[in-house]
């Protein structure tokens, strides 16, 4: 299971690594479309140009194209977004599950160590104190209501993810 753990730790390493690779190439190639669409459309401006390449449906052609390149980059990105955003939602959303977890276990341990706190006290008239099962009796004690507070977390659905 350790094994486990640590392959599942070193997934989620890798693709939140490979999450930022993939943005990155997605940030460098919207901005060579971007340069190239401003390259284009510069050499469009220029009479120069147009007159000798002479073919119009060519020129159409290549703004067309170069708009829907424009275009379909910012949808991928728009939709890498969106991936990368449910991700981290996930992880975020497994991070709160384990922070409520690891809360709930001092909670549990709050009502034992309240009774072993006040049955330490060096005061007179304790319970059990003159019984020689005491400590046991108090020890059953404590556990038991640290029992109780697991189940009275549960019937609040304190656990459920």
């Amino acid at each position: 299971q350790v094994t486990y753990r640590r392959y599942k730790w070193y997934a989620n390493n890798k693709i939140l690594n490979e999450v930022t690779q993939t943005e990155q190439n997605l940030v460098i190639l919207e901005l060579t479309i971007e340069s190239q669409e401003v390259a284009v459309s510069n050499l469009i401006d220029h009479s120069s140009f147009l007159e000798l390449l002479d073919n119009d449906t060519l020129v159409h052609d290549v703004e067309w194209y170069n708009q829907q390149v424009n275009r379909l980059i910012h949808v991928y990105r728009d939709l890498f977004d969106a991936v990368s955003s449910l991700y981290s939602g996930i992880v975020s959303n497994n991070l709160n599950v384990l922070m409520k977890f690891l809360s709930s276990i001092p909670i549990v341990l709050a009502a034992s160590s309240f009774i072993a706190e006040l049955w330490g006290m060096n005061t007179g008239g304790l319970p059990f104190e003159s019984n020689n099962f005491g400590f046991f009796i108090m020890f059953t004690i404590a556990i038991f209501s640290g029992f109780i507070m697991y189940l009275f977390l549960k019937s609040r659905h304190f656990f459920d993810d």
